[in-house]
């Protein structure tokens, strides 16, 4: 995806495919659910995301790993 196009969709919901994994506290996987994400921020290394829950979680990545 070209980064301008990124950069205009900053506060959008996106889905992360393959979904995230997420653990209980004995690091156990729990069972897949669909979690929504915002997307926070894009530079010209890396794009950040923010669940969109009461526990919010984050991530930042490197860009050269968006598909579409």
């Amino acid at each position: 995806m070209n980064l301008e196009q990124l950069k205009r969709l900053i506060g959008s919901r996106v889905q992360l495919t393959p979904p995230v994994i997420h653990l209980d506290p004995l690091g156990r996987e729990r069972p897949p659910h669909n979690v929504v994400w915002t997307l926070s921020n894009v530079t010209d290394k890396e794009v950040r995301i923010d669940e969109v829950t009461q526990l919010g979680f984050g991530t930042t990545f490197g860009r050269d790993i968006v598909h579409h």
